[in-house]
Parts: C-alpha cells; structure tokens; sequence
C-alpha cells in the first residue's frame, strides 16, 4: 500500500475522530474573535443584534433538524453499524432511495451541516468548518470508490457515472437493485440523532439569546450519540463471541 493509499485509509478510519478535531479547531476561533459573523450582518444592514442572532440561530437550528432526517433516511439504508466503522461496507450497492439522487448522502449532510454552525462563530469558522469538511469527505469517498469499484465493477462504474457525488441529480438513477429494500427508521434515527441535539440547542438559543444554552444543550446530543456507539460496538462484539 502506498503512501497515498495509507493517507486515505487512516482519513476514512478516524473519519469521526477527525471531524470533531475541526469542529474543535473551529471553537478556538471563538477565543481569538468575538466579532460573531451574525454581529457583522446586523452591523452592515443596521439590524437589531438581537433580532439577527435569533434569526441566524433559527436558521442553524432548522438546517440541522433538516439534515438529520435526510441523515436518517439515508443511514436507514445501511445498518447504524456501517455508517460509524472502519471499513467501507460492500455487501451491498445501494442505489436507491436518496442514493438514486447522490452518492453520498450522508456526507452531504454533514457537509451541509457543520458549515451552517459556522455562521455562530467568526467568518473564518465558516470557512474552516466548510473546507476542511469538504476536503475530508472527498478523501473518504476516493477511498470508499477503490472499494466498491473492485467489488461490484461494472454495476459499480455504471452507477458512479450516472450519479453525482455531492450535489444531488434531479431525475433518480434507474436501477433493480435493492428494490425491495425496507428503510431501518430506528436505525437511522439512533445513530444520527446528534444532529437533532444540535439543531434543538440551536433553536432553544434562539429564544433564549443566551449562548451558554448552545453550549450546554449542543454538548448532551453529542455525548449521547458517542456513548450508545461505544455501547453498541461492545454489544456486537459480545454477540459475536457467543
């Protein structure tokens, strides 16, 4: 395996580890500027502070509820176990549901997702948050892709061509495959629900105008989520040895 290939494989590997870095990076913004971008907005258009906080808080808040039940629906595909593992799932090809319009949902909504919160801090959080999450999800998918491609060939390079990765197509791609595939509502939801903690700390902020309620209701979502992972990946591994 050469360098390139190792680069990618430990990307795709700590890719959760590796989100929460940015996401870290971007928060030590806030020790450097107070100079939040929604300040900078109510400065140029002479709105009240207030007003635009609320408003920029219910934004984020609202794409965040919105990505997790896209998340969901597309996690609900997968089992929760594939969307958090180390290794590139290839039982199957997915192509249908949200995957018939984008290949990669659920890095799409991530993209989407922690660069809205950028918007809470400084402008060069937004653009921390965007491309470093962009950058590393385009590394996960040249990774994910060498896999798929030597284990499905042809269906795979038909259905990476006709798909986008990122930006969704209108018309869905038409295929037989996984026609009959049940959605796994529960499964979906548990494993994505950090993103419904965010969007809620968000909007309970809104109304508040009270930053440490981001802070403190933003932080419960995600301390959860990483418990029941680590709970679940014990509870596998359990099972398997019995």
């Amino acid at each position: 395996m050469g360098f390139k290939e190792k680069i990618l494989k430990l990307n795709f590997e700590y890719r959760v580890i590796i989100s929460y870095l940015i996401f870290g990076i971007a928060l030590l913004t806030l020790i450097f500027s107070k100079n939040y971008t929604y300040l900078i907005i109510a400065d140029i258009f002479k709105i009240d502070k207030n007003i635009t906080m609320s408003v920029t808080f219910l934004f984020i808040g609202f794409i965040n509820l919105y990505t997790w039940i896209f998340r969901s629906y597309a996690g609900g595909y997968l089992s929760g176990h594939v969307a958090v593992t180390k290794e590139v799932q290839t039982y199957k090809l997915v192509t249908n549901g949200p995957y018939a319009y984008v290949r990669n949902p659920l890095y799409l909504s991530d993209i989407i997702s922690i660069t809205v919160i950028g918007f809470a801090g400084p402008p060069i959080a937004i653009l921390i948050l965007f491309l470093g999450k962009i950058t590393t999800s385009y590394m996960y998918v040249v990774y994910e892709e060498n896999s798929l491609l030597k284990e499905f060939g042809e269906k795979y390079k038909r259905y990476k061509r006709e798909v986008p990765r990122f930006i969704p197509k209108i018309t869905p791609y038409k295929s037989e495959d996984n026609k009959n595939v049940i959605i796994n509502w529960k499964d979906g939801l548990m494993y994505n629900f950090y993103a419904f903690g965010i969007g809620i700390a968000f909007i309970i902020s809104a109304f508040t105008l009270n930053r440490n309620h981001l802070y403190l209701f933003g932080f419960i979502a995600p301390a959860l989520w990483f418990f029941l992972r680590f709970f679940d990946r014990h509870l596998v591994k359990i099972v398997n040895r019995k």
